[in-house]
């Protein structure tokens, strides 16, 4: 979209000053529906989240290095990153690639929030595409994204493979949501269940899933800082909003054929009405879901270990007057 308002805006603008004034207007009129666009999407709960726990993953982070790059992987709109991120990452001197897989998202990120500190790209993370295959990161956040891709353990994988050692993680996973229940439900379904072969165990998706989390993480090599379950709620305006966050975000429906999903969204409806009692269009839907939060680092290699231990060995000597 952002290549698209050159094109417009150069093959407009011509001599004539009223040609040029038309040519503004349409661009304000592009720039407002885009922003309706985005606030459409914003229309949900990770969008919420984002502002509650983007702080505080950046708080308990260490920020003691200059020069870093930082991916903020599902970037989104690009606020998050611009308001919470970008701080930090240039009072240090470094450098945020900021990602998403939504052309659309990045185009508009690019446009409404550019600054010579980000780079905006589209991307996928457990892609054999991934744009940063050329370096490692020294931090990577990635607020409710794992749990819009199949296999959550292959991302992490991913996100290990893509941090320094010493690289630091900051995650976000939602779980015990009524998305749990649509996936179950269609995975018995005769119409659907081919879409939903790979589901993950029932045991992944209860009160054992920090454990699961905590136990892959631990199999990679991370070493958890911070792991925690905090119990959360959002109200969508309508059922029919929450079933688009759904169909929006999950990886299993992104396989149904474009021609399929009409029938899928009415099957979606459906079953929600079922299931919670509410009209489909007019009343609010309350979702309750439990968010999971986590710090974790790549262990730092053998000789950064030396090499910090000598430092402070140093640093005391120097202190004591030893020679």
């Amino acid at each position: 979209m952002a290549s698209f308002l050159r094109r417009f805006s150069s093959s407009s603008t011509k001599s004539d000053k009223d040609n040029n004034a038309v040519t503004l207007v349409h661009l304000e009129e592009i720039r407002d529906h885009q922003d309706r666009i985005v606030e459409e999407m914003n229309t949900n709960f990770i969008h919420r989240d984002e502002e509650i726990y983007a702080p505080l993953l950046v708080r308990d982070m260490k920020w003691d290095g200059f020069k870093e790059r930082v991916l903020h992987c599902g970037c989104g709109s690009g606020r998050t990153g611009f308001t919470h991120f970008l701080p930090q990452i240039y009072l240090h001197d470094s450098h945020l690639f900021a990602m998403d897989t939504s052309e659309q998202l990045v185009s508009y990120a690019a446009m409404k929030y550019p600054h010579a500190s980000v780079t905006y790209t589209v991307g996928d993370v457990t892609s054999d595409n991934f744009p940063f295959k050329w370096t490692t990161f020294d931090k990577i956040f990635a607020i409710h994204v794992l749990q819009c891709v199949k296999d959550y353990r292959g991302g992490l994988a991913r996100f290990f493979d893509f941090l320094r050692p010493g690289g630091q993680l900051g995650v976000t996973y939602a779980t015990q949501l009524f998305t749990d229940f649509l996936d179950r439900e269609f995975s018995h379904d005769e119409k659907w269940k081919n879409y939903f072969e790979d589901l993950p165990e029932e045991s992944e998706r209860s009160e054992s899933f920090q454990h699961a989390f905590h136990t892959c993480l631990d199999s990679l090599g991370f070493e958890v800082k911070k792991i925690k379950t905090e119990p959360m709620e959002y109200t969508f305006p309508s059922l029919e909003k929450a079933v688009v966050y759904y169909i929006g975000t999950s990886p299993y429906v992104k396989g149904i054929p474009a021609e399929l999903r009409d029938p899928f969204e009415e099957d979606c409806l459906e079953k929600m009405t079922t299931e919670f009692n509410i009209s489909q269009i007019s009343d609010p839907f309350h979702a309750t879901y439990d968010c999971l939060v986590v710090v974790a680092i790549k262990p730092p290699a053998e000789e950064e270990k030396h090499e910090k231990s000598g430092g402070k060995l140093k640093s005391l000597r120097s202190r004591l007057s030893l020679p």
